[in-house]
């Protein structure tokens, strides 16, 4: 009950962030990113399951700041670009149902970065691998350490936006900014090494950027390595006087320890007794009077109560224990103690799987780490098995099916430029900017929230209730000419002619540079490009792709086009002229990152389309006029 753990279950106000109780999810990596570093719908779940269970603040495993170079882990979060605000939104917004508070962590990983995955040499503040036998790294130039430190305060604005409630910093544990602060690390002779004074430096530099975008009032955690247990390492006095540098702008201190070389005190070890670092944290809160996290192998929720009765820490991490039990903050307040499923600190599922083989992580005690308590909803012959239990011949197996969730797509009086409509068909002109179907980010003002506005019923459901009528798609900033259709044997009829490649498709364009050939034919297959999975990309193993190219007029330094496609592959004309030399004026993901002509997209528009018509048999052709910021364009580089 809470009145026997009132410590624990007192709140605390850090800035403009109040937490209902004193219980912190510690950021551990799990794998279950998506592999283009967007938060996948399985990890918004898991975190998900930790504020359902009572947690006060989650802080969400470490995002990259800088990709690919700050990479760490085969499927890390990243945080280095918009496009990866929609999801962590919706986090937010899950998490936040339960009256939990949600930060997440932001990092560079430096030297313990892999070119095998990155595909390029680590960096670091040295050139000192930052574990026995790992890859040697570059130093940083004083250049680049400026640029990073941006990287870091443009990442704490997006983590703003996307409704996060904090931000922390991790300056521990091997990562880039510990590099800089450890002389087993940094050998530098410049002003980012040498003295305490100078090894902080680069920190300094994150923290302020971080303050800068965040304004004053949004709270920053620091994450330590409050001593790094190696010989020739950082103390705990070192400690203290390097943050006699970083203090000012900090508002909680999660005073972890220990580096790559004394993993068994980052990542304890099973003989460590519980809560055995919080003298760690004392000396901070001592010294620095701020609110501060500890952790350490904390299970008995006794041993967390004395620690916050005696002040050696106003927070309580628990990273393993709450991947064991998610549920462990709601049993304590209950009084039901009995029923913690405890960690043991064997480290197998979750340290073992993720750092040792690269795999999404798992519990020895937890066979459902995040999908609730689903392996409850399988019995056999009436009983709950364990999920190694072996199915034999005649057993009764029972599995219970949650209902699906349902998502709900809402008709919208939307204006749309209609080309044709009859029983079977609705020809449209998407302008630039309107997303075709509704997607994580994008629930509203989309095409289909139009046409469901103007077709009510009237459109095939064989794409689902997301995609009703979308027999193809164009991209959010191309414009121009899309067929819907209205039952689902005029969709039927037009996606067999689209896989026989027999639609006419014809779109306008214009590129970079003069095109001096009349006509180009590409014929390269396309697919997800290996290191970037947010671009496609000629690829040996793609599908196959044949777009053909046609001279309009052509400018001082640009050229207008034709492109008749073929095949339908996904951004398959901006990624067959960029394979030319001659990339789409304004793409912003296959052009040039200047341009003396400001666009806010492609200049891309899908002027014809034609097909046989589902009911008549006949063949039926649409146009549709250049748009006027196209016309624009073209009267800017005439």
């Amino acid at each position: 009950m809470a009145h026997k753990y009132k410590n624990i279950f007192s709140p605390l106000t850090v800035k403009n962030m109040t937490l209902k109780n004193r219980i912190v999810m510690m950021p551990m990596g799990t794998n279950y990113g998506e592999q283009n570093g967007e938060m996948s719908f399985l990890h918004i779940n898991y975190y998900e399951q930790r504020a359902k269970g009572g947690t006060g603040l989650i802080i969400v495993e470490n995002a990259s700041v800088f990709s690919p170079q700050g990479s760490n882990g085969t499927s890390q979060l990243r945080i280095d670009h918009d496009s990866y605000l929609p999801r962590l939104y919706k986090l937010c917004e899950r998490v936040h149902k339960y009256g939990t508070k949600i930060a997440i962590q932001i990092n560079h990983a430096g030297a313990s970065a892999m070119s095998s995955r990155t595909g390029m040499q680590p960096v670091s503040a040295s050139n000192i691998p930052s574990k026995a036998g790992g890859e040697i790294p570059r130093p940083l130039e004083k250049e680049e350490i400026y640029e990073i430190a941006k990287k870091y305060g443009e990442a704490a604005k997006r983590a703003q936006t996307a409704g996060f409630d904090a931000v922390e910093i991790h300056a521990g544990h091997s990562y880039l900014i510990s590099q800089f602060l450890s002389p087993l690390y940094n050998d530098r002779t410049d002003e980012f090494g040498g003295s305490i004074e100078n090894r902080t430096r680069f920190a300094r530099l994150v923290i302020d950027e971080v303050r800068k975008n965040v304004g004053p009032n949004f709270p920053i955690l620091l994450r330590l390595s409050a001593d790094e247990f190696m010989e020739g390492g950082n103390t705990i006095d070192d400690c203290l006087k390097y943050l006699e540098y970083l203090n000012d702008e900090v508002d909680i201190y999660d005073v972890s320890a220990a580096l790559n070389g004394s993993i068994q005190y980052q990542i304890d070890a099973n003989y460590l007794k519980d809560g055995w670092r919080a003298y760690l944290s004392k000396a901070v809160k001592d010294k620095f009077n701020k609110p501060c996290i500890t952790m350490g192998n904390i299970r008995n929720p006794q041993v967390a109560e004395d620690i916050l009765e005696r002040g050696d820490a106003d927070l309580i991490g628990m990273g393993r224990g709450l991947i064991a039990d998610p549920e462990w903050v709601n049993k304590v307040e209950l009084g039901k103690e009995d029923e913690l499923r405890k960690c043991i600190s064997c480290n197998i599922g979750c340290a073992g799987n993720r750092i040792g083989i690269n795999r999404p992580i798992r519990c020895t005690v937890n066979p459902s780490v995040n999908e609730d308590e689903v392996y409850k909803k399988v019995k056999v012959n009436n009983k709950i098995e364990k999920a190694k239990y072996a199915v034999k011949e005649d057993d009764h197996v029972v599995i219970e099916i949650p209902a699906p969730k349902l998502l709900e797509i809402v008709p919208q009086n939307i204006p749309i430029d209609i080309v044709y409509e009859d029983d079977d068909l609705l020809i449209v002109n998407k302008p630039q900017d309107m997303v075709v179907h509704p997607a994580p980010g994008n629930y509203e003002k989309t095409l289909v929230n139009a046409i469901l506005y103007h077709c009510k019923d009237n459109l095939s459901s064989i794409n689902g209730v997301i995609r009703p009528g979308i027999v193809h798609r164009i991209d959010k900033d191309t414009s121009g000419i899309l067929m819907i259709a209205k039952n689902n044997n005029s969709h039927n009829c037009l996606a067999e002619q689209l896989k026989d490649h027999s639609i006419t498709r014809e779109y306008e364009f214009i590129c970079h540079g003069v095109v001096k050939q009349d006509k180009i034919t590409v014929d390269r297959p396309i697919g997800r490009n290996p290191k970037d999975r947010l671009k496609m990309a000629i690829v040996k193993d793609g599908k196959r792709a044949v777009t053909h190219f046609e001279v309009i007029q052509r400018y001082d330094n640009f050229t207008h086009m034709k492109a008749s496609l073929e095949t339908g592959r996904t951004h398959q004309i901006r990624v067959h002229a960029a394979s030319i030399g001659h990339p789409l004026l304004g793409d912003p993901i296959y052009g040039p990152k200047n341009s003396k002509i400001k666009c806010s997209g492609q200049t891309l528009h899908a002027r014809k389309l034609g097909f046989i018509h589902p009911t008549t048999k006949q063949y039926v052709e649409f146009n549709s006029e250049l748009p006027s910021y196209f016309v624009e364009i073209l009267n800017k580089i005439k």
